[in-house]
Parts: structure tokens; C-alpha cells; sequence
């Protein structure tokens, strides 16, 4: 049994994608809508909008957005044991000991 390199194979399949690509990118230029462009290349309209996104540069790993800077701490005193605490929302007004035995009343 004779087997051929997958490397040719999959080096003429890049080849054939690439020229698929640049051939739906002039007809996007000419003015086909995607769907013509599909119709004359036989392939998927999802097919040409990657290639088209691919052209552009829109696929594949994005660039990460900047993290959230942290929330500003407040500053209060507790209204139940009057302990100082710095809490991350204005709303909180009592320390986590004082929360945690406040929620086992609320049961």
C-alpha cells in the first residue's frame, strides 16, 4: 500500500482556500452580495462570510479588553458592633460577623 505525504495534500487544500479567498474578496469588492458570491465559488454562504472576516482580520484570538479597575473601597464604622470596616458598595453597612449572625435571624 502506497501512501502518499499529507503535507502535499493539505499544502494544496491551503493553496485552493487561499485563492477561494482572494476570489470571493474581489467579488465582494465588485459589489456581489454574499450570496452570489457563494452561488459562483459552490460553497456555503457561512464559508464566505469567514473568508471575508479572515480578509479582515476579525477571526481568530481577539484582543482582550482592559480589566475592570477595582471598586473603591468605603470606609464605615458597623451599625451593630460599631467596628471599623472598608466595604466595596456604599450599601453595606454592617461587617461580615454581624451579617453572617443578622442572616441567621432573618431564617
Amino acid at each position: 500500500m502506497i501512501r502518499l505525504h499529507r503535507t502535499s495534500s493539505k499544502t494544496a487544500q491551503t493553496e485552493a482556500r487561499k485563492a477561494r479567498m482572494a476570489s470571493a474578496v474581489a467579488m465582494r469588492r465588485d459589489g456581489l452580495t454574499q450570496q452570489q458570491i457563494s452561488v459562483e465559488l459552490n460553497v456555503n454562504v457561512c464559508t464566505i462570510q469567514r473568508y471575508l472576516k479572515d480578509h479582515k482580520g476579525k477571526s481568530g484570538p481577539q484582543p482582550r479588553a482592559e480589566p475592570k479597575p477595582k471598586p473603591r473601597m468605603f470606609r464605615r464604622h458597623c451599625l451593630c458592633c460599631n467596628t471599623k470596616i472598608a466595604v466595596e458598595s456604599p450599601y453595606l453597612r454592617m461587617c461580615s460577623t454581624c451579617r453572617g449572625n443578622a442572616r441567621g435571624a432573618m431564617l
